[in-house]
């Protein structure tokens, strides 16, 4: 929630449409952002086969944020998005808002995503589905060979995919790009630079992980060190330390019930399950969960809770914290070309041995290798060369940014990578996960791309970065009566005809701000408080000195954001 607020905050800034200005390949003025920025869009065709150059062709999806000054700088900035499988228009839209003041922001929506010939599979599976496996792997097969009759699916590697890219970048007259990339995005902004590097100003890695990470092979052993120091924290934490002394002890505790017999939970997470439902929950897949779970600021705050909730036999915070942060996102992942990724650039380059070594006296053990492995069985062979792992060696200035809680993209890999990068800064924030973000990097990064070298680089700020509060209590023991919830119900506004419409249903509270096409659910946490699963920030419901309520405060991270009851 507060990420859309930040964004609708944002929107009063955004800026007016600029002049008309000529495009080397046609594009049309679209909407950004909800309809609430200007931005130029079209698309631009390639060769399915680049290598023959002949056959059947796929549009590339485009969306260009022009820079806003007069005369802008010649290198404009290049999102790459992760996954794999997301697409660049949809996800950085915000992102290119920040950056194109001074320069161009171009999208581009890979190969196999998006709106370029979208490689997705149009299986149904319920939520108890989703909760007893990975994929299910006869409608995946399914899925390839229906996908096969309009898509060559050798030809939707990184290394490709990396060559339409450069193709692009031709196209619209550029020289040189500054390329930025976020988890899957910086294997491909690495092998765009290992290809095209002539054309590279600046590289901007965060969450790194290299072509030689082979996804999921480290897998067990990052989720490990990502739990180890989220113990460490809430061992460090005074209220949290307090609420759960042994949360070790508890969560093996945990995982020995689990490994004796799977349990089943029922839940509720509104809006989209408003009615109960009932998942039955493994050893193993609790154990996969805890990555996708650990990978976000909300899902690290709250996870101690749930596991403690768990060791008392209340599975339902967990199973609600895996559906908001993990299933309920699964339909959209494009899985021929998220397939097509690992099959071809991360299994066969992963031995037994390794994998061995890996999983030994892990929590999680192999399964989410097991399972992707089986997956893999029969997809078309890409013949991905070996060098395609190996270190990528260059002289242009690169910036990796790492958190150290995070449950993938662990600093060590970045550290690795470094080392042939030999103009790089690795920046580590000791309380940051996989979405490593906030004023503070994008300050950095910022300054980075503007000076084009990591000389001088003031990275101090990444040292108040604070991991964001635990939340310490189950909603059923927050201490909010139904009385209160509804005295708390009604419009707010931050501005005139701005409102947020507050609506208390049972024991949760659901939340209207303007714009949004539904409603969004809240939680309570103490007899004031309510927060979201999936967002940072809390909102404070303030009673005036006779007991009305008449105003809140919603409290984020960096700022304060106040409002009062119409």
């Amino acid at each position: 929630m507060f990420r859309i607020l930040g964004f609708l905050i944002a929107g009063s800034a955004l800026a007016a449409a600029q002049s008309p200005r000529a495009w080397p390949i046609p594009l049309t003025a679209c909407k950004a952002m909800g309809g609430r920025a200007e931005a130029m869009c079209g698309s631009y065709e390639v060769f399915e086969n680049r290598a023959a150059r002949t056959g059947r062709k796929i549009k590339l999806n485009l969306m260009v944020f022009p820079a806003l000054d007069a005369a802008p700088l010649p290198d404009p900035l290049f999102p790459l998005a992760g996954g794999p499988g997301e697409a660049a228009v949809q996800t950085y839209q915000g992102l290119a808002m920040q950056y194109h003041q001074k320069r161009d922001v171009v999208l581009v929506d890979q190969r196999g995503t998006g709106g370029s010939n979208l490689l997705t599979c149009n299986w149904k599976e319920d939520v108890a589905s989703s909760f007893a496996r990975i994929v299910p792997i006869d409608e995946l097969r399914n899925c390839r060979k229906q996908l096969e009759k309009t898509a060559d699916l050798r030809l939707y590697t990184t290394s490709i995919a990396m060559d339409d890219l450069d193709e692009v970048r031709a196209a619209l007259g550029y020289e040189q790009i500054n390329v930025y990339g976020g988890s899957y995005g910086t294997t491909a902004g690495l092998e765009y630079l290992r290809r095209h590097g002539d054309h590279v100003r600046t590289l901007t890695l965060l969450a790194v992980v290299p072509p030689s990470f082979r996804v999921p092979l480290p897998f067990p052993h990052t989720v490990q060190r990502s739990l180890e120091g989220l113990f460490s924290r809430c061992d460090a934490d005074p209220g949290c330390h307090a609420a759960f002394p042994k949360l070790r002890d508890e969560f093996r505790a945990v995982l020995d019930r689990l490994a004796r017999a799977p349990v089943k939970v029922s839940f509720t997470s509104p809006p989209a399950i408003k009615d109960p439902v009932e998942v039955t929950l493994s050893a193993e897949m609790f154990g996969d969960f805890l990555r996708r779970v650990l990978y976000t600021v909300p899902g690290m705050s709250l996870l101690p809770m749930a596991i403690d909730g768990a060791w008392h036999g209340d599975f339902e915070m967990f199973a609600r914290l895996c559906y908001e942060l993990s299933v309920r996102t699964n339909p959209t992942i494009p899985y021929g070309m998220y397939y097509s990724i690992l099959c071809n650039e991360s299994f066969p380059f992963i031995t037994e041995r390794e994998r061995a070594l890996m999983t030994k006296d892990t929590y999680i053990g192999d399964y989410r290798l097991g399972q992707q492995r089986a997956a893999c069985a029969g997809w078309p062979d890409a013949r991905v060369p070996a060098s395609f792992v190996e270190a990528v060696k260059s002289d242009r200035p690169v910036l990796l940014v790492s958190g150290e809680l995070d449950p993938a993209a662990q600093p060590e890999y970045a550290a690795e990578a470094a080392k042939s990068l030999f103009r790089s800064r690795h920046i580590v924030v000791r309380n940051g996960s996989h979405g490593v973000g906030g004023p503070c990097i994008a300050g950095i990064v910022a300054h980075f791309i503007d000076a084009g070298s990591t000389n001088g680089l003031d990275a101090s700020c990444v040292d108040a970065i604070k991991l964001a509060p635990f939340r310490l209590h189950d909603p059923k023991h927050s201490g909010m009566t139904t009385k209160a919830m509804a005295e708390y119900a009604g419009t707010y506004e931050t501005a005139p005809g701005v409102n947020y419409v507050f609506r208390a249903e049972g024991s949760i509270m659901m939340v209207q701000f303007p714009g949004a096409p539904g409603e969004v659910a809240m939680y309570p946490m103490s007899e004031n408080q309510i927060y979201m699963l999936g967002g940072q920030g809390e909102v404070e419901f303030l009673r005036d000195p006779d007991g009305a309520v008449k105003r809140l405060v919603v409290h984020l991270s960096e700022r304060e954001l106040p409002m009062t009851r119409k």
